[in-house]
């Protein structure tokens, strides 16, 4: 599948989401997209009596068990905060796990859970309508979701609720996933205007799959 809507990058930093860096994508439909996306994400914050002035950033993430994906969107999450940037949220589909209290610590207010049992059942159109709310609700202005699961759930919730920025992320290269999950995740990539990966392998996996490549690398 060619997810062209989508470009890959290596690792996020605070520049991923700013205004000036943000629409430097490869391909020019995207970077005209992105730039339009995060100037009306100022535009409105700018709009609203300054109420909010910085752009709100949810981290959705699986859980808060000790996983690598998990550790990094925590860190991630503490550094955006300390940054003094970005308005941050968190959500996750799990709410358990011993990396929550790092979590509570960093005081970002209620943390929602949109607990699946699959994709294909009653539950998942509730929780997925739940966490469209919440993207509304909270103003969500910028997502990025961390691994398979929350890449397919929250791209699908963000694209749904008109989430101006979707950040999807790849940490794995291949063997792990059914056809029908690659396909899935596929389709939650082209939903996505950046896909982040994690190595140069994943970066080289993602461009074979048709997802655009940035020429170059970010660091946290």
């Amino acid at each position: 599948m060619n997810t062209s809507a989508a470009d890959v990058i290596i690792r996020p930093v605070f520049g991923l989401y700013s205004c000036s860096n943000y629409g430097t994508a490869s391909s020019s439909t995207t970077r005209a997209r992105a730039h339009g996306n995060l100037n009306s994400i100022w535009f409105r914050r700018l709009s609203s009596y300054g109420v909010h002035l910085k752009p709100v950033v949810l981290q959705l993430i699986d859980s808060f068990h000790q996983g690598g994906s998990e550790r990094q969107a925590i860190q991630l999450t503490r550094l955006l905060v300390e940054s003094g940037r970005f308005d941050v949220r968190l959500a996750s589909l799990n709410p358990d796990g011993i990396l929550r209290g790092q979590a509570e610590a960093l005081d970002l207010g209620d943390i929602p859970s949109f607990p699946l049992t699959s994709f294909y059942d009653k539950n998942a159109i509730a929780q997925l309508r739940r966490l469209m709310d919440f993207l509304r609700t909270a103003n969500i202005d910028i997502l990025h979701t961390h691994d398979f699961y929350t890449n397919v759930f929250g791209m699908t919730a963000g694209s749904l609720a008109r989430v101006s920025v979707r950040i999807a992320s790849m940490r794995e290269t291949a063997g792990m996933r059914t056809a029908a999950q690659q396909s899935a995740q596929w389709v939650a990539y082209s939903l996505a205007h950046k896909v982040v990966a994690n190595s140069q392998a994943v970066r080289r996996k993602l461009v074979e799959q048709g997802v655009k490549a940035r020429s170059e690398e970010r660091r946290v």
